[in-house]
C-alpha cells in the first residue's frame, strides 16, 4: 500500500507532536507492519470512512492521541464540524480512552471520543498553542490523567458497557430474569444473537456485499434484513454454516458437515419458526435490532432506555476482545446458577492484555509459542494471545501472514480447555472473528472458510459430566478427562483460574447445616493448599524449572494465586521448554 501522507503533512504532524511532548508517531497511512496490527481497521485500504486519523501517539503501547491534519494540499482548512464528530464516534468504537487531535497551523485542537452524540454536542474542544511555554508537558498530562478532556466517557470500558446493556435486554426478554423463565433456552438465545452479531460484523467490515444477498437470504430485501423472519434467518444460518464452518454457534442438534443443504434448511426453518412462535416474533425484533438499531425496528421503548443504540456501533472498529468480554458476562447473566458452580467470572480486557503481554515477555521464541488457557471462558486471553502470535509472525518473517499462516497459528498454537458449553461456543465465535479480522484477504467470503471445526482441535470440553456431582464442585481441566497427550505441550499457560468457595444449596435447614459442615472441610483443604503454594519460593522454583515464563494471574473473584493442585497442572503442561 503506497504512503498516503504527503511530506508536508507528515512534517507538520511530526513537528506539532514533538513540540507537545509526544513520542514517535505511528503513521497510519504508511506501509503496514507489525505495529499496525491493532490499527488495521484505521488503514485507508481497509476503511471507507471519508476522514481517518493519519497518525497515533502511544503511551505504554496504548493509543492515547489520534492525529489528523486540518489542512488540504492547498493549505486551506478541509475538515467540517460534522466530519470531526463522525471521526470522534468512529474512534469511540475502539473502546479506548484516547483523544482526537486536529492539527492546525500553530495549534492543536483536542476533542473527546464518545459514541453518544448528545455528550459530544455539549463538549467543547480545547485548543493548545505549540508556542505556549508549557506545551511540552501536554502529552504527559494526557498520560497521567491530569489533563481533563470533557466529554469523554466515565466508564472504564464504555463500549463493553453499552453492548452488554443491549444484549442483556435481549436476554431478559427472551430467556427471562429473576427466576421467571422466558420462552427460549439461554443457549439458543446465545447462538441466535451471536449469529446476528457475526453477520453484522461481516456487513460492517465489507466482507459481504449487497450483490451477494440472493446467495445468502433470497427472501430478504437487503443484507440487514437477513434475520427479520424465520425464512430469512434459516437461509442466512445455512449460508453461514456452508461459508465458514458448521460449529459456528450451533443451533440444531444433529447438524453436521455432512448434512445435505435441503435437510439443513428444513431443520433451521423449523427451529426459527418454533422460536418465533414461542416469542411472538420478539426474537426477530431483537435480531433485526442488532443489524439495524431499535429506531429502525420500531422499538421506541428500547431505544429510549439506552444512551447508545445498535446502529451507533460500527463493528468494523469494535475490538473482538470486547465482544468476548461482553458475551462472557452475558452468558453469566442468563445462566447465573451454573456460573456460580463453575466460577464463570469474566476477566476485564485491559487486565487480560497486561497478563498476556507479560507472559510473552519471557518466551525465547514468541512467534513459535504454543499457548494454553485451561479455563478459557469466551476466549478473552486466547484472542489476545492469537493476535500477539500473528504480530510476532509478522515481525519474524518480515511479511504479513496470509490465510494459510493465520489458520496454522490458530490450529497449531492456540488451545483452550473449558467446562461450559456456552463459553465454548463463544470462544469459537471470538477466534473465528479474530482470524478473519487480521486476514489481509477478506473477499470473497468463501476464501475465509476454516479447514475444520475448532472443537476437538483448538477448543476442548473437559469436566462437563461433573456438573451433576452432589455439592456442585466441578474440576474441569483439573479432572481426569484431560489426556496425557497434552503434557509438555505448551510454552505459555495464561488463565484466570476458576475459584469459588463451595456453599450449601439445600433449602432444608437441617440438610443445609450438614452440607455446610461437609463443604467446610473441602474448603479448608483447598485453602491450606493455596497458602502452601503462595510463597515466592514456590513460584520461583516453577519458573526456573520450566525455563520459561508463566503468568499466574490473581484470580479476580478471590484475590489469590492458584491452588497447589492447579499449580501442579500448570507445571505438568509447561514441561515443553525443559525437555526441548
Amino acid at each position: 500500500m503506497p504512503d498516503t501522507l504527503t511530506p508536508a503533512r507528515r512534517d507538520r504532524l511530526r513537528g506539532h507532536a514533538r513540540r507537545l511532548g509526544c513520542p514517535d508517531l505511528i503513521w497510519l497511512g504508511a506501509e503496514p507492519g507489525p505495529r499496525h496490527l491493532e490499527y488495521l481497521d484505521l488503514l485507508p485500504a481497509k476503511s471507507s470512512a471519508p476522514v481517518l486519523p493519519e497518525a497515533v501517539a502511544e503511551f505504554q503501547d496504548r493509543p492515547l492521541l489520534y492525529l489528523v491534519d486540518d489542512l488540504d494540499e492547498a493549505g486551506a482548512p478541509r475538515l467540517q464540524p460534522r466530519q470531526v464528530e463522525d471521526l470522534q464516534r468512529l474512534l469511540a468504537n475502539r473502546s479506548e480512552h484516547a483523544c482526537l487531535g486536529v492539527v492546525k497551523p500553530g495549534s492543536l485542537d483536542i476533542y473527546p471520543i464518545n459514541l453518544d452524540r448528545r455528550a459530544l454536542a455539549t463538549a467543547r474542544f480545547k485548543t493548545f498553542l505549540i508556542s505556549d511555554p508549557g506545551a511540552g508537558t501536554f502529552f504527559q498530562g494526557l498520560a497521567t490523567g491530569t489533563l481533563d478532556v470533557p466529554g469523554r466517557p466515565k466508564q472504564a470500558d464504555y463500549v463493553f458497557d453499552s453492548i452488554h446493556k443491549l444484549l442483556k435486554a435481549a436476554s431478559e426478554g427472551l430467556v427471562g430474569k429473576e427466576g421467571k423463565a422466558g420462552p427460549m433456552r439461554g443457549l439458543d438465545v446465545l447462538s441466535t444473537t451471536g449469529r446476528a452479531l457475526f453477520f453484522r460484523f461481516l456487513i460492517d467490515r465489507g466482507i459481504v456485499l449487497p450483490g451477494e444477498l440472493a446467495q445468502i437470504s433470497p427472501g430478504a430485501g437487503e443484507l440487514r434484513d437477513a434475520f427479520s423472519s424465520f425464512e430469512n434467518a434459516a437461509a442466512t444460518s445455512c449460508w453461514l454454516d456452508e461459508t465458514f464452518n458448521g460449529d459456528l454457534l450451533p443451533l440444531v442438534d444433529g447438524l453436521t458437515a455432512e448434512t445435505g443443504a435441503a435437510e439443513r434448511l428444513r431443520l433451521y426453518r423449523r427451529f426459527y419458526w418454533e422460536a418465533g412462535h414461542a416469542t411472538e416474533t420478539r426474537l426477530f425484533s431483537h435480531l433485526q435490532a442488532i443489524l439495524r438499531g431499535w429506531e429502525h425496528v420500531g422499538g421506541g421503548a428500547f431505544q429510549m432506555a439506552f444512551e447508545v443504540d445498535w446502529d451507533d456501533f460500527n463493528f468494523a472498529h469494535v475490538p473482538i476482545g470486547v465482544l468476548s468480554q461482553v458475551y462472557e458476562t452475558f452468558s453469566h447473566q442468563w445462566d447465573e446458577a451454573h456460573a456460580e458452580e463453575t466460577s464463570v467470572y469474566y476477566t476485564p480486557r485491559n487486565i487480560a492484555r497486561l497478563l498476556v503481554e507479560e507472559a510473552f515477555a519471557g518466551v525465547k521464541d514468541p512467534a513459535d509459542a504454543v499457548v494454553l488457557d485451561p479455563a478459557c471462558g469466551a476466549a478473552v486471553f486466547l484472542v489476545l494471545a492469537f493476535r500477539r502470535l500473528v504480530r510476532e509472525y509478522w515481525a519474524k518473517n518480515g511479511e504479513r501472514p496470509d490465510t494459510r499462516a493465520i489458520q496454522r497459528i490458530l490450529y497449531k498454537q492456540i488451545r483452550g480447555f473449558e467446562v461450559s458449553e456456552s463459553a465454548l461456543r463463544l470462544a469459537a465465535l471470538s477466534l473465528y472473528i479474530s482470524a478473519i479480522e487480521v486476514n489481509a484477504t477478506q473477499r470473497p467470503p468463501k476464501a475465509l472458510k476454516f479447514p475444520s471445526p475448532l472443537r476437538g482441535e483448538v477448543l476442548f470440553a473437559f469436566g462437563q459430566r461433573e456438573n451433576d456431582i452432589e455439592g456442585g464442585f466441578v474440576l474441569g481441566s483439573l479432572g481426569p478427562d484431560v489426556p496425557t497427550s497434552f503434557d509438555g505441550s505448551f510454552d505459555i499457560v495464561v488463565t484466570n483460574p476458576p475459584w469459588t468457595r463451595l456453599r450449601p444449596k439445600s433449602d432444608d435447614e437441617k440438610r443445609k447445616a450438614e452440607e455446610k459442615k461437609r463443604l467446610a472441610v473441602i474448603n479448608a483443604e483447598f485453602t491450606a493448599l493455596t497458602r502452601r503454594a503462595s510463597s515466592p519460593e514456590d513460584v520461583l522454583t516453577l519458573l526456573v524449572s520450566t525455563q520459561t515464563r508463566i503468568t499466574i494471574p490473581i484470580c479476580l473473584s478471590c484475590g489469590g494465586p492458584p491452588s497447589g493442585q492447579r499449580r501442579a497442572e500448570l507445571s505438568r503442561w509447561l514441561c515443553r521448554a525443559e525437555s526441548s
